[in-house]
Order: structure tokens, then sequence, then C-alpha cells
């Protein structure tokens, strides 16, 4: 009657280590889950800093190509003025005042350009926190994982135990 009492709280135990197995199965599913989510938003960060990258680089291409067209204008401008001596001191201020403008236009593109540079500097370096974390974080995941497996290990085993004490029963 004993070991009928004995096998009754093997059983039991045998029960209990399933029920504990599985809530751990539940336990390393969410965190994969998890993991999976934060892998996905390094990703979307990534690809949202590489987007800015090129939309900068694309403006400022513009910017370049736009400075370089005024510039080629105002040297033609120049030389057709300095063939026309008559009206050259009209076109002379003419030029200044395009000149100045576009000065006044580039230096507020460039003043622009500048601070949209530094808000994507603060934003990269507010990503590569960003990644940090995440880094941090997948990091922690992984030790708990691991950490999970082997309890998953271990409970197999008594698992295995008690099936092979239930078989002898």
């Amino acid at each position: 009657e004993n070991e009928k009492v004995e096998l009754e709280n093997k059983k039991i135990e045998f029960e209990n280590a399933k029920i504990e197995l599985q809530d751990k199965n539940v336990e390393l599913e969410s965190a994969n889950s998890e993991l999976e989510d934060k892998n996905a938003k390094l990703e979307n960060t990534k690809i949202e800093l590489e987007y800015t990258n090129k939309q900068l680089g694309a403006e400022l291409a513009n910017v370049n190509k736009s400075s370089e067209e005024r510039m080629q204008s105002l040297s033609e401008h120049t030389r057709q003025h300095e063939e026309a001596v008559n009206k050259l001191k009209l076109e002379i201020e003419t030029l200044e005042a395009d000149k100045d403008s576009c000065i006044n236009k580039i230096q507020s593109e460039k003043d622009q350009l500048a601070e949209q540079l530094e808000q994507l500097s603060e934003k990269k370096s507010e990503l590569e926190n960003n990644l940090k974390d995440l880094q941090t974080q997948h990091d922690g995941l992984t030790s708990k994982i691991a950490s999970l497996e082997e309890t998953n290990s271990a409970k197999d085993a008594e698992i295995s135990e008690l099936k092979q004490l239930q078989a002898e029963c």
C-alpha cells in the first residue's frame, strides 16, 4: 500500500512537473515573441535612419546643383555686361542686387540645412541609444531564454525519471 501511495505521489509530481514545463514553454514563447518584436522595431529604426540619410543627401545635391546653376547664370550675365560698356553701371547694380539675393538665399538654405543636419544628428544619436537599449533588452531576453531552456532540460530529465519510475511500478 505504501508503494501505491508513493506511486500516486509520483504521478502527482509528474503532473505538476508537466504543468510547470508547459508554463515555462508559454513563458519562453512569449519571450521569443517579444524578442522578435524588438528586432522588428530595430530593423524599422535602421530603415528610417537610412531613408533620412538618403533624403538629406538628395536635398544637399539639389541645393548644390541649384547653386552651381545660379553661379553659371551670374557669370554669363557678367560676361554679357562687360561687352555692353554703356550699360555697365546699371547692369553691375542689378547683378549686385541679384548676387546679394542669391547669397542671402544660399545662406538661408545653408542655415536650414545645418539645422536639419543637427536635427538628423540628434535623431541619429537617439536612434543609436534606442539601438543600444534594444540590444541590452535582446541580451537580457537571450539570457532568459537560455535559463528557461536549462529549466526545460531539467524538467525533461525529471519527467523521464518519473516515467521510468511509473513504468517500473
